[in-house]
């Protein structure tokens, strides 16, 4: 009897079924075995907002979609900013400061950088108010990398 290619890859095939089936069947008589099918969740440690990176942020500015909200103190915001974005720090927040913030529009809360934890501050007190919010990754600093356009306090 002459092997041939095409006997060679149908034998390897049948092993490779039979290979398969075996894995399945051992899997399923385990107590501890892998669940084949299941729904994967959102990671638990996940924040409950998204995050945009600077362009996806610039697109919602663009379309109108978006106000911007600097988590960052008066002295730096006074800075430079993203065009038509408030002020609000975590603190002021808390105090009632972000209750008129529009309803209608994504929230895009940044601060200072990727390591600046008060946009993430500023995004939880902010969802506890029922709004719709993002923070932008890599703070104003992204904004700028990206070339983004700043306005600065009179």
């Amino acid at each position: 009897m002459r092997i041939t290619p095409l006997r060679t890859l149908q034998e390897a095939g049948y092993l490779l079924l039979l290979t398969l089936a075996l894995g399945l069947a051992a899997n399923a008589l385990r107590p501890d075995g892998l669940p084949l099918f299941k729904v994967f969740q959102k990671d638990p440690g996940a924040p409950p907002y998204a995050t945009l990176s600077p362009l996806a942020a610039a697109d919602l500015l663009r379309k109108g979609q978006a106000l911007f909200v600097d988590a960052r103190e008066p002295k730096y915001f006074a800075l430079a900013h993203v065009p038509g974005a408030r002020n609000i720090t975590p603190e002021q927040a808390k105090a009632g400061a972000a209750d008129d913030l529009p309803r209608d529009k994504t929230l895009v809360i940044y601060c200072d950088s990727l390591a600046c934890g008060r946009s993430h501050s500023l995004a939880g007190i902010l969802l506890e108010k029922d709004y719709t919010v993002a923070v932008m990754q890599d703070g104003i600093e992204g904004w700028i990398m990206t070339r983004g356009p700043l306005e600065v306090s009179q």
